[in-house]
């Protein structure tokens, strides 16, 4: 079923990719960010996606990095109880804004 779903999904996967590599914006414009950020990162995952946890903790020195356990890259998909609940744990830290409301309902 996991395999189905992403599989479903690659569509949506194949952009990411294409803005991830045509995006601009430097470390310095990233550490300025002034929003809250959750960075998640599965401590089982594969060594370039934690590369890329490591450089976000460094370029995101103000955001709450976390590393779950037992999860690896799909952690989204194959823990997705564990990851909602760390969503949810970190909107209800933030100010209460209609937005944030919204997607607590959602999550």
């Amino acid at each position: 079923m996991p395999q189905q779903l992403i599989a479903s999904r690659i569509g949506s996967v194949i952009g990411h990719f294409n803005a991830l590599f045509s995006d601009s914006m430097t470390r310095t414009a990233l550490s300025t960010l002034g929003m809250p950020i959750l960075c998640m990162t599965g401590a089982q995952t594969r060594p370039a996606p934690r590369r890329v946890a490591e450089l976000m903790r460094v370029a995101l020195p103000r955001a709450r990095h976390s590393i779950l356990d037992g999860m690896g890259h799909m952690g989204p998909l194959t823990h997705s109880e564990v990851v909602n609940r760390q969503i949810v744990q970190f909107l209800d830290r933030q100010p209460h804004t209609a937005a944030r409301t919204e997607l607590r309902r959602a999550a």
